[in-house]
This record gives structure tokens, C-alpha cells and sequence, in this order.
């Protein structure tokens, strides 16, 4: 039986190497070297072999080679193949989808919900904030010291982040 560990070992970057020589890309030569050692391991078990060549290195090596040839013919036949990240920023609606809509639309909910529990001064002094009003400008509009309104803000946050907490958990207290 082959011992699969110490042919990786002995075997893989030569394999890489012996990849890239023939036109592959670091990451596709690195691919098809472990698709190598796949292959053989699952041919070992489904005992496709009636004797398993002496030479492994001589079968790895023609192996890699068959791999990379299939490889290169299925780029010739589907260029794009290879490319599923591009393809998908280049052909995806950007639209959310329609859970996400609903999601979005249920934490809007809750927000207004748990705003309209604020009481006047730190719900405006949050709104301003939102609005791009630094705490300076704040406390001169509303004539509070600045610590005030850095703490209205502080307050405002820590109910906010109370009601969304409580909604994620649920009425029984544990996460929905």
C-alpha cells in the first residue's frame, strides 16, 4: 500500500514546479497537485488498481499532467470558467434581496420604536448627531455644557443597543 503522506512530501512541490513549467498559474498548479493526490487516494480505495504501479512518481507526474491537460481544455471551452468571482460582481443584482428588505425594514422598526422611548433632549442631541452636527455645535444649539450632550448621545446608544438585544433574544431572553 502506498503511503500517501511521504508521497506529498517527496512529491508535491515538484509537482507544482513541474505544473508551472508546463504554463500554470501558482494557484491552478497548486490546485491540480492536490486534485493529483486526490484522485490516487480515491483510486486506492475503490482498489482501481489490480497492482499499483512501481514507479509513483512516474504515475503522479502522468496523473498531473492528464489534469492539467483537462484543465486547459475546459479554459479553451469556457474561458470565463475560472473566474467565478468577476463573473458574480459583474452579472449580480446589486438590488438587496427580498429578505434582506424585510430584515432591514423589521431593524428600522425596532429603531424608531425603541427612539421614540427616548425622551426629548438625548433624542435630539442623537438626531443632530446623525445629521453630522459635531458636540460642540450640539451643545451651543440646544444650551447644554458639552459633557452633557456627549452623555445624552451615550445614553441614546446604550437604549438603542438595549431594544435590538432584546429583540434578537427574543421574549424568552435567548437568541431567536
Amino acid at each position: 500500500m502506498w503511503n500517501f503522506t511521504s508521497l506529498f512530501r517527496n512529491y508535491s512541490a515538484e509537482l507544482q514546479r513541474f505544473l508551472r513549467r508546463r504554463g500554470a498559474a501558482q494557484d491552478v498548479a497548486a490546485d491540480l497537485t492536490q486534485e493529483t493526490f486526490l484522485r490516487l487516494m480515491t483510486a486506492a480505495r475503490k482498489n482501481k488498481f489490480a497492482t499499483l504501479p512501481d514507479n509513483h512518481k512516474a504515475y503522479l507526474f502522468r496523473v498531473a499532467a492528464n489534469l492539467q491537460t483537462d484543465h486547459a481544455r475546459s479554459q479553451k471551452l469556457n474561458p470565463l470558467a475560472g473566474h467565478t468571482a468577476a463573473l458574480s460582481e459583474t452579472f449580480a443584482d446589486p438590488a438587496p434581496l427580498a429578505d434582506e428588505i424585510l430584515i432591514s425594514a423589521e431593524f428600522m422598526r425596532i429603531l424608531e420604536q425603541a427612539l421614540s422611548e427616548v425622551p426629548d433632549i438625548p433624542r435630539r442631541v442623537y438626531l443632530m448627531r446623525l445629521d453630522g452636527k459635531t458636540f460642540a455645535d450640539i451643545a451651543r444649539e440646544l444650551h447644554l455644557p458639552l459633557q452633557t450632550a456627549y452623555s445624552q448621545m451615550n445614553r441614546v446608544m446604550i437604549h438603542l443597543q438595549y431594544r435590538i438585544s432584546q429583540a434578537e433574544n427574543g421574549p424568552t431572553g435567548k437568541r431567536a
